[in-house]
């Protein structure tokens, strides 16, 4: 006899809980998140923070075609360089924001509190950028953020 849930009457209840258990503790990148559809998951741990990130990049590369015209428009040149200088800043902030304020520092906090195998997940993939850049720390530590930066 089946059971709404789809499985055989009985013992069906336990197997529901002990995959929904098995879930709760499960880290991305590995089984059972290890399949085609998780593919972003295995090159950066957080790649929808790195999207939004790329998005508020494209909005400061967009805006720069605007410089010309500010500049053309009888503006002084210190105006010009500062708008440029924030706009430079942007991306920056919303690095910082999205790592190490808002997003990834306090998430990946409580999923290694959550789940054991995520300080492996940790040592093997890379926080934000899902390529290698130079002079970045891409937080390979196990544990990372440490509890003391997260106050």
């Amino acid at each position: 006899k089946l059971c709404p849930a789809g499985g055989r009457g009985g013992g069906g209840n336990a197997e529901i809980a002990r995959r929904k258990n098995k879930l709760k503790t499960s880290v991305l990148g590995y089984a059972p998140y290890d399949v085609q559809d998780y593919n972003l998951w295995t090159l950066c741990r957080h790649p929808n923070y790195f999207g939004e990130w790329g998005c508020w990049v494209g909005l400061v590369v967009s805006s720069f075609a605007s410089i010309q015209d500010l500049r053309h428009s009888g503006c002084e040149i210190w105006r010009v360089v500062f708008v440029c200088v924030v706009l430079l800043m942007i991306p920056r902030l919303f690095y910082d924001c999205l790592v190490h304020w808002t997003g990834a520092g306090p998430a990946e906090h409580f999923s290694l509190k959550k789940r054991p195998s995520y300080a492996k997940y940790q040592k093997q993939t890379r926080c934000f950028f899902p390529m290698g850049v130079p002079f970045i720390d891409h937080h390979r530590d196990a544990g990372w953020p440490h509890a003391g930066q997260l106050s």
